[in-house]
């Protein structure tokens, strides 16, 4: 039996990552949201790129020119990942490997950052820690990073430059107090920020498909039989009617049987309407067994079916199909270990079509005519409108 895709637990949402539970929930999500994603994730790297690149303007001001070429080639490698990364964002891969690409694009940008103020004199590293902290937010906020990624971005980030200016390049006590509590603010208030973000877009999503959920569960009540679960009468509509115009396109034949079966009040009055709805249901099976996938079957009435089959190109093809009908009715009907009724037999009316000005409900009262053209007979029979 498939899980149940709405019930708590399949529709949770991990308080730690911000997952769905359910995997395929977590994969409609992704889904819905991977379009604008895609193209927040394109704005957000070309803007990241424009900034980067101003960046260049500062160190002309206060690098000696033996550093500048090394400051360059770091400059380079990460404005050449970024443009990679563009360019894999039209790629198909890029839908299922999005989240490792970027966190690698927001590593390399602020390993980036870090080697300049590494490499940089004491009076120039304070115009870089503004752009770490510019960092931080546009992984958490911009990129497109899930808020488990990002924040694992800016521990990292939080762990090298701990070692970076505790041990490669020490800073003097005050300026690393002053350095760590305004990049650790940033990390709290940008993770908090966009841990609260995504936590609502899931649950809006939810809230969302929940919805959608009930209306098509409505819908699909409203369209179909209780007790058999097929078509009712007013999706059988539906669908004659795009038959008919499918069959005047392509100059191909359909045909309408309707199908009534032969006894069916006595076995009410005699067992109960109880039996009665089991067998209904036994011959709604029994029916499903031989219709084509492009075929129909709908019940109408209570003890009457109609079948629409499509491309009937002769009558002989539609009395057959319609004896396949009649013989799924013959076996006996085991509606449990202790009871058993004999099969049983039903009148079917034919209407082939299309014809001068059918429609789907012309279709049906011919083929029902048909139909009692049977039972005023012998029953037990097929006759064409």
């Amino acid at each position: 039996m498939p899980p149940d895709l709405d019930s708590p637990k399949a529709t949770a949402i991990n308080p730690l990552t911000l997952g769905f539970i359910d995997d395929i929930i977590e994969q409609e999500y992704r889904n819905e949201f991977y379009l604008p994603f895609r193209r927040q994730t394109r704005i957000a790297l070309i803007l990241g790129m424009v900034f980067w690149a101003l960046y260049s303007l500062l160190e002309v001001l206060f690098l000696p020119d033996q550093i500048l070429h090394i400051i360059k080639i770091v400059h380079f490698i990460v404005l050449i990942f970024g443009v990679f990364v563009i360019s894999a964002s039209y790629r198909k891969f890029f839908k299922r490997f999005n989240q490792p690409i970027l966190m690698v694009a927001a590593l390399m940008a602020g390993m980036g950052l870090l080697a300049h103020m590494l490499l940089l004199p004491d009076m120039a590293m304070s115009h870089y820690f503004p752009g770490l902290m510019l960092l931080i937010f546009w992984s958490h906020s911009f990129i497109g990073l899930r808020f488990v990624r990002a924040c694992f971005v800016s521990v990292l980030l939080l762990l090298l430059s701990i070692l970076l200016f505790t041990m490669v390049r020490p800073m003097p006590f005050v300026n690393l107090v002053s350095f760590f509590y305004f990049l650790v603010a940033t990390i709290l208030f940008s993770a908090t920020a966009s841990y609260l973000s995504e936590r609502q877009k899931r649950t809006t999503f939810l809230s969302k498909r929940e919805l959608n959920n009930e209306r098509n569960y409505h819908l699909t009540r409203s369209l179909h039989d209780n007790l058999t679960g097929l078509p009712n009468r007013e999706l059988l509509n539906d669908r004659l009617e795009l038959a008919v115009s499918q069959a005047l396109r392509d100059e191909r034949q359909s045909a309408g049987f309707f199908i009534d079966l032969d006894g069916f009040k006595a076995i009410n009055d005699t067992y109960g309407h109880q039996i009665g709805d089991l067998v209904l249901r036994e011959v709604a099976t029994r029916f499903k067994e031989v219709m084509r996938e492009a075929d129909t079957l709908s019940r109408i009435g209570g003890d009457e079916f109609f079948v629409l089959a499509k491309d009937i190109s002769t009558e002989s093809f539609a009395k057959f199909f319609a004896g396949k009908l009649l013989n799924q009715l013959q076996k006996p009907f085991n509606l449990s270990e202790a009871f058993m009724l004999p099969g049983m037999t039903a009148s079917i009316g034919i209407c082939i079509f299309p014809y001068k000005h059918c429609t789907a409900v012309d279709i049906i009262r011919r083929a029902d005519h048909a139909m009692l053209e049977v039972k005023r007979g012998a029953k037990a029979g097929i006759f064409f409108a």
